[in-house]
């Protein structure tokens, strides 16, 4: 009948879209090229939404073995004794990898210069040894309020 399971697809803007949007990412993006062409580290940071910790069911699948489905907690309330969890990224753009930070406070600026610090002294400064430079590109929206 012309039917199809599908998923929602951001697509649709608020409010007016800005002229110059596809020149500053070109000029980001032309930075960006010129401080991995030097050897300096360029990353980008970005938060994801607080997550619930313990055994509870997600969108995700995985393989195992036949008739052995992962078994989860039947709802999705909170556990007051183990909180949530905001986790924290680090995607370093020279080598296409990935660092994550979990904070159980709040995503604040503090777990930003936590993240990105802790970043650096675990495998920044191993990896770039002679930087004296890092370009770091944000998300500036939604929960942080930038």
């Amino acid at each position: 009948m012309g039917y199809s399971k599908q998923v929602n697809q951001k697509l649709m803007q608020v409010g007016e879209p800005s002229p110059d949007r596809d020149k500053w990412f070109g000029i980001i993006n032309d930075l960006a090229k010129q401080y991995v062409g030097t050897g300096n580290p360029v990353i980008s940071v970005d938060t994801k939404k607080k997550e619930n910790i313990g055994n509870f069911r997600n969108n995700g699948a995985e393989y195992r073995k036949c008739k052995d489905a992962r078994k989860v907690l039947e709802h999705g309330f909170p556990i007051a004794e183990l909180g949530k969890v905001s986790p924290y990224g680090v995607h370093v753009l020279n080598s296409n990898t990935g660092f994550i930070i979990l904070g159980t406070n709040h995503d604040t600026p503090e777990l930003a210069v936590t993240s990105i610090a802790s970043w650096w002294d675990t495998c920044g400064k191993n990896t770039f040894p002679e930087s004296k430079r890092i370009y770091i590109t944000c998300d500036g929206g939604g929960s942080n309020s930038s």
